[in-house]
């Protein structure tokens, strides 16, 4: 359990301190009703399965977190997304793993890249909350949230080169020049785009476009990178070998990508789990070959 960014011990019922770590940690949730803070800690021994503590005040629900859990970068409770009568993303719930690779995946207007959008905060949710990190950011500007995106579209500035459309954001956060340019340099071998520096975007493929659009978003060092259907516009033998590519930065980097595609090929072969998204809800969340081999739902 963590409690601004630290872990949270507690010594006994009435006592709790932070440290850097440890064995022994259980959260206890309050029951509905009761008058209790959100999160009360309790000491209780390393390996102890989920039961139930009683104090003289309420029942609390106690769930032992193990040190070899995955941390969840991104959760997502409840969300709803109108536009006007029509409900684009209707009441979903889903939890993104630190350094996981993750797909929503699903037909055209099946409200995707509207969730994706609700993560980045460039749509704001109808009702529910989007945590990035265990902290709230449904409130949040991007600009506001340790994310950047990556658009289909490429959206690269044409009377920028390549190195200065990578080192823009670094430029607008007053980053030292010495740095902008050894982690252009880092971002652009990573993408296989070395050498190519002083070129503008219409000297490039679509193919080239889309790495610099990618080295652009991994310099920030982002916790969490979204991909909207970054593929998409290129042809079916690039595509293929994009795929490949990205999975391997994915795990090169360590970040947590999240990916939109409508693809069922392209989220088999990159993905660690993925969201099958259907009419605005999530008809099953988990890795590919589970999808595969049992489907939840005929759809």
């Amino acid at each position: 359990a963590r409690v601004a960014g630290q872990t949270a011990i507690a010594y006994d019922s009435g006592t709790v301190a932070l440290a850097a770590g440890s064995d022994i940690v259980l959260v206890a949730v309050p029951e509905t009703g009761t008058s209790l803070s959100p999160v009360q800690l309790l000491l209780a021994p390393k390996g102890a399965s989920a039961a139930f503590a009683k104090d003289a005040r309420a029942a609390l629900r106690v769930a032992h977190f193990s040190p070899n859990v995955p941390a969840v970068d991104v959760r997502l409770v409840d969300v709803v997304k109108r536009f006007g009568d029509a409900v684009a993303v209707d009441h979903i719930s889903l939890e993104v793993q630190d350094g996981e690779f993750f797909s929503l995946l699903g037909p055209s207007g099946c409200g995707k890249t509207t969730t994706l959008r609700m993560i980045g905060g460039f749509e704001d949710p109808s009702r529910g909350t989007v945590y990035l990190g265990g902290r709230d950011v449904t409130d949040f500007p991007p600009y506001k949230r340790d994310v950047n995106t990556v658009f289909q579209s490429y959206a690269l500035f044409p009377h920028l080169d390549v190195f200065e459309n990578v080192a823009f954001g670094l430029r607008r956060k007053k980053v030292p020049k010495d740095e902008v340019k050894s982690r252009v340099d880092d971002a652009l071998r990573l993408v296989e785009m070395g050498g190519f520096d002083k070129r503008k975007p219409g000297q490039m493929s679509g193919g080239q476009q889309q790495r610099v659009a990618l080295a652009r978003a991994l310099v920030n060092r982002p916790k969490v990178l979204l991909l909207d259907e970054p593929l998409g516009a290129l042809d079916l033998k690039l595509r293929k070998q994009m795929q490949l590519e990205l999975k391997s930065i994915q795990q090169e980097v360590g970040i947590t990508f999240i990916y939109v595609t409508h693809d069922q090929e392209e989220a088999m072969t990159m993905s660690d789990r993925l969201a099958v998204m259907r009419h605005g809800r999530i008809e099953q969340t988990v890795g590919p070959e589970e999808v595969y081999e049992h489907p939840a739902t005929p759809f």
